[in-house]
């Protein structure tokens, strides 16, 4: 239904950016730059005002149109969620259907992690969900983050300890799954085929790769892993 190579424009029509105040053909920035985040969004998301609770992903990302790009596609590696924001749009496009019910249906259930959830209302319903903690006065309290649905495909995941761990094994090889699930997976971990003066976030001995940060040890995979923070736990 679509390729990495596919120009974001091509499934989402609004979707134009500007490069020292010139539009960027739409066949420079394509689903692969935004899988490896050299699409020339800057990382400074102060630059983009952030969604109303209200707000659909569609609703909020549609102000990214005509923007200007801190750099040119395809030339400098910088982490930033506004990429992943637009690929779930585009995943919305090409399936019909929302980004939680494409990620429940197509990926969750069939890998078995019933206990995991896009939506948060659903989450809830559970009775198990554990709330977040802040810091003050150097002690832990209980706080509750505001929920912006727009923000959703950015990682906003619940989920349980055992599924994590068949999450992890999906990436460690211990997990037996589908030949595709296998084949999507393995492409997760590779790096960007252009030359390596692209990554400004280098990792150690290791790239970010499709999705993960990937280092290497005597020319082979050593680790595979994900840092990050959010507003629950920071």
């Amino acid at each position: 239904m679509l390729s990495v190579y596919d120009s974001v424009n091509q499934h989402l029509p609004w979707f134009w950016v500007n490069y020292n105040g010139t539009p960027v053909p739409h066949e420079d920035i394509t689903i692969y730059n935004l899988l490896h985040h050299t699409s020339g969004f800057t990382s400074d998301e102060r630059f983009f005002e952030r969604p109303q609770l209200t707000e659909t992903t569609t609703e909020w990302s549609e102000r990214f149109a005509g923007v200007e790009l801190s750099a040119y596609p395809s030339t400098v590696n910088v982490y930033t969620n506004i990429n992943y924001i637009l690929l779930g749009l585009i995943i919305e496009s090409a399936s019909g259907q929302s980004y939680d019910e494409f990620m429940t249906s197509q990926i969750l259930h069939p890998l078995e992690m019933c206990d995991t959830f896009i939506d948060f209302g659903r989450a809830q319903q559970t009775g198990r969900l554990i709330g977040g903690n802040r810091l003050r006065f150097m002690q832990p309290v209980s706080w509750e983050p505001p929920h912006h649905t727009a923000t959703v495909p950015t990682g906003r995941i619940y989920s349980s300890v055992a599924d994590m761990a068949r999450w992890a094994g999906l990436h460690l090889g211990s997990l037996e799954v589908s030949e595709q699930f296998a084949r999507v997976t393995q492409r997760s971990h590779e790096l960007n085929g252009d030359s390596e003066h692209l990554f400004a976030h280098r990792r150690n001995d290791g790239f970010y790769a499709a999705g993960l940060g990937i280092s290497f040890e005597n020319g082979s995979i050593s680790s595979i892993a994900h840092n990050g923070s959010n507003r629950i736990f920071c």
